[in-house]
């Protein structure tokens, strides 16, 4: 990884590429600028492509589109990378030769390496759904891998507004601020739950609909000792899991800092007064680490954090190290199984949209039925199944009933599932092995 995930370039420069190739990207919901700059890219006659778990509508003919259910994105991606070592061969370490060997290749992979390899101004973007993959590092070494073969920018879609502001502020476990090493690593989100932790702190989370695995998390808090919460919101799951629940600010009614895409810093101001009792999370965070008489934060105001985390940053060598092929596999096709799309919808992201009754009463009309389990026409029918079946989704040890919906958008072996929504909290993982029956 870079030193914070972003597209390594202007916005505006996306509008001048002649080849944008968009790997596990829903774009228009990830990043609507962007979306727009290769709107603005096709009219002047670029060609756009797309590997992605699902045929999402753009505002943009794609001139080549690979859709593969998830467990077969990295597959997919792996035969792009051998269609263009066929035209332009090259010494390869021995490891991804051996990873390349068992990969077959078809048209369409031939005429996105074609398109790649003879593009001058070429992209290749790395959307939200492939970071959140279970072969997230994989489809990143491959995708780096076909840009260094054919000399094109790699670019990643951050998810959400100030993703590469949390990687430069340290939020990350394997880095401190300013992408410096950090020498005792902490665990990532997935391991805590997994690795039961005596206590948890949550920032502005919901237990049941913020994280991948609710039932995994929800495991996790009730076994702890002692769970705090600081949230904007109260709940029934937010009781449940914590002991403490204290009041902070939404992100209107504070200062902050968001860091783009495209690196571009850019601040703002609170539009309404701090309520009774609330404080800004940043604010709440030093008064509990100056009660347990932790170095570090004495801060009086959150500009002055900024400006810390910006000399870091600037005062950083960063070093981008090789690409490594060690212990990488691939599933072949004969090994997969149907699995979940499990996209959180536009307007189910955090607790302020969730409750917005405008934003929700739009998501209808806009994304169709959420509380449902999608699949392709032909699929359902070799599985036995018609529209409006009410289906059993077991995922792990959760399960839920869900109305069949077809859409010819979803591959085959492949279920639509979203996430974030109260009517699939019990399934374990967006992405994994589903069975379904009536």
């Amino acid at each position: 990884m870079p030193l914070a995930p972003g597209l390594n370039a202007a916005f505006a420069d996306l509008e001048k590429a002649d080849c944008i190739f968009l790997l596990g990207s829903n774009l228009q919901k990830e990043q609507p600028v962007a979306a727009l700059r290769l709107r603005k890219a096709y009219l002047r006659g670029a060609a756009i492509l797309a590997l992605n778990p699902m045929d999402y509508r753009f505002h943009f003919r794609v001139k080549a589109k690979k859709i593969v259910a998830p467990d077969e994105l990295a597959y997919a991606l792996a035969g792009v990378a051998k269609a263009l070592l066929a035209q332009t061969p090259a010494q390869l370490d021995p490891k991804l030769t051996a990873l390349l060997d068992a990969v077959t290749v078809d048209e369409t992979q031939r005429v996105m390496a074609e398109q790649l390899k003879n593009s001058k101004q070429g992209f290749i973007l790395v959307g939200a759904l492939a970071f959140h993959h279970p072969q997230a590092s994989v489809l990143r070494r491959l995708a780096a891998f076909i840009a260094e073969t054919t000399q094109t920018k790699l670019g990643f879609l951050t998810e959400g507004a100030n993703a590469a502001g949390a990687w430069l502020a340290g939020a990350v476990p394997h880095r401190r601020p300013g992408g410096k090493i950090n020498t005792h690593v902490g665990l990532n989100v997935q391991a805590m739950l997994e690795k039961n932790r005596k206590g948890y702190l949550l920032l502005n989370l919901e237990p049941d609909l913020d994280f991948a695995n609710p039932v995994l998390a929800g495991s996790a808090f009730k076994q702890a000792e002692f769970v705090v919460a600081f949230s904007t919101f109260d709940s029934p799951a937010l009781r449940e899991a914590a002991k403490v629940i204290l009041p902070i600010t939404p992100f209107t009614e504070t200062s902050g800092t968001f860091v783009n895409a495209a690196f571009d810093w850019q601040s703002f101001k609170p539009v309404a007064s701090l309520p009774d009792n609330a404080q800004p999370a940043w604010k709440a965070l030093c008064s509990m680490g100056n009660l347990f008489q932790l170095p570090g934060f004495r801060y009086e105001t959150v500009d002055q954090i900024r400006d810390e985390i910006r000399v870091t940053v600037q005062n950083t060598e960063w070093v981008e190290t090789r690409i490594s092929w060690k212990d990488v596999a691939l599933p072949t096709p004969a090994e997969l199984t149907l699995s979940r799309i499990g996209e959180i919808p536009l307007y189910a992201v955090d607790g302020l949209a969730r409750r917005a009754k405008a934003l929700q009463a739009t998501q209808k009309i806009v994304e169709g039925e959420l509380a449902a389990v999608r699949l392709h026409p032909v699929y359902a029918q070799e599985l036995g199944f018609k529209a409006g079946d009410m289906l059993s989704i077991k995922q792990k040890n959760g399960a839920v009933r869900l109305p069949l919906v077809l859409d010819e958008r979803v591959p085959s072996r492949a279920a639509w599932i979203p996430g974030g929504i109260k009517e699939t909290l019990g399934l374990s993982e967006l992405f994994g092995t589903l069975e379904l029956s009536r």
